[in-house]
């Protein structure tokens, strides 16, 4: 046995005077004793406590008083915008005033229709007579800087020549792409940049069968071929490419769609693809597609591209000779009989109107879509009809039908 295991056997606590207790009961005991202590702290960390303390408080008040300043500052910030706000209706409103005034000395214009429309929902807008093209010119987003204004309403529907459904919500289809082409334009001011389209961009024709320009995998062509092709032909391939370029795909770029959208008062439509194609939150009204239409006829290169009736885009590889493109509002419209003036009380413009440029759209859910811009005169119009059913969408085009009624039941009359 070693020395400890002799030690410790030898020792016992009771023989010596002590007192033996259970390993719980000197527990419990040191426990009472310890709840029975005071708290007591010396100078020194009673000093740092206050301290700490007051450090505390103080930097509770200073984070108090910057959130007073900052509230302070947006308030008066608020009311500083708002302020002008009003200034700027106000001007808005002597604007409205002078417009209409102008337009008083214009020649007179009246609509008349000999038969209802097969479109379920239109819009005919007449645009200001300013001998200016499309650069310039008045637009109506320069009118409602708030639409709700009642101020301003009498003014907004002088340019209004007739409506149905106009805030009915409608699936724009492939009109989707004007404000493709627009967010495009104003995101990349170089139309010579070149771009080369992938396997990928195709994947609204593969999944979906939409139209595409003629484009294949590996061509590189310019941004602005693209961007005739995007119109004239409603390219799916130059719509998905066109998007990646701007904005580094179509999530981000159905962002930039929207938030121009909601900039030039398109307060009914949203937008989830650069194409079109059908989704329940894809949306809009042909109110909206005037606006945006009227909106993107002041952009040259838009207004170019859009009453292009033929266009040949620059040598690719799938095209050694160039790609011929031409819009087929223009055939369709060709292979309809001329279009007959009504009569009337006073004798009208002779001129029977023609059609300038349009964008059509198409999908089982939307029904054929129109997006036109018309002349009768000296006087040009933006109609948008939308919702039109047909019964074989490959033998008929009411839409084209509808446009042409329009455009023969508008009667100029020269100002006096």
């Amino acid at each position: 046995m070693c020395v400890a295991q002799t030690l410790q056997s030898d020792f016992n606590p009771r023989a010596q005077g002590f007192r033996v207790c259970s390993p719980e009961f000197a527990a419990q005991r040191v426990h009472i004793a310890r709840e029975a202590l005071p708290l007591d702290f010396s100078d020194v960390n009673k000093r740092k406590y206050r301290r700490r303390k007051n450090r505390e408080m103080r930097a509770n008040i200073r984070a108090a008083f910057i959130l007073f300043i900052l509230f302070v500052a947006a308030f008066a910030a608020f009311k500083m915008h708002d302020a002008a706000r009003e200034r700027e209706n106000d001007a808005t409103l002597e604007r409205a005033k002078a417009a209409a005034e102008e337009q008083a000395d214009d020649a007179k214009v009246s609509v008349n229709l000999p038969q209802p429309l097969h479109s379920a929902y239109y819009i005919l807008l007449r645009l200001p007579q300013d001998g200016n093209g499309f650069e310039g010119k008045e637009s109506w987003m320069d009118l409602p800087a708030t639409p709700a204004d009642a101020r301003l309403k009498p003014y907004l529907h002088n340019r209004i020549m007739m409506e149905k459904g106009p805030d009915e919500r409608i699936f724009p289809a492939s009109m989707t792409k004007i404000l493709t082409a627009l967010t495009v334009l104003e995101h990349i001011p170089d139309l010579n940049r070149k771009i080369t389209i992938s396997d990928k961009n195709f994947h609204y024709y593969y999944a979906d069968g939409a139209a595409i320009a003629g484009y294949r995998a590996g061509d590189t062509a310019s941004l602005l071929d693209l961007l005739y092709g995007l119109m004239l032909l409603s390219g799916s391939e130059c719509a998905s490419v066109l998007a990646e370029e701007t904005a580094g795909g179509e999530e981000a770029f159905a962002a930039l769609m929207n938030g121009k959208a909601a900039e030039i008062g398109m307060t009914s439509s949203h937008f989830t693809n650069p194409v079109g194609l059908h989704n329940e939150e894809n949306y809009s009204t042909v109110s909206d597609i005037a606006v945006l239409l009227d909106y993107a006829l002041q952009n040259r290169t838009f207004a170019e591209i859009f009453t292009s009736e033929l266009y040949t885009a620059a040598p690719v590889g799938s095209h050694p000779d160039g790609l011929t493109m031409r819009n087929h509002i223009f055939r369709d419209e060709e292979s309809e009989p001329e279009a007959s003036t009504p009569g009337g009380t006073a004798a009208p413009d002779s001129d029977t109107g023609s059609l300038l440029g349009g964008k059509t759209g198409f999908l089982d859910e939307a029904g054929q879509c129109l997006a036109s811009l018309l002349s009768k005169g000296d006087v040009r119009f933006i109609l948008v009809t939308a919702a039109a059913m047909p019964r074989n969408a490959r033998t008929q085009s009411l839409h084209i039908d509808d446009m042409r009624t329009v455009l023969g039941s508008i009667k100029v009359f020269p100002a006096s």
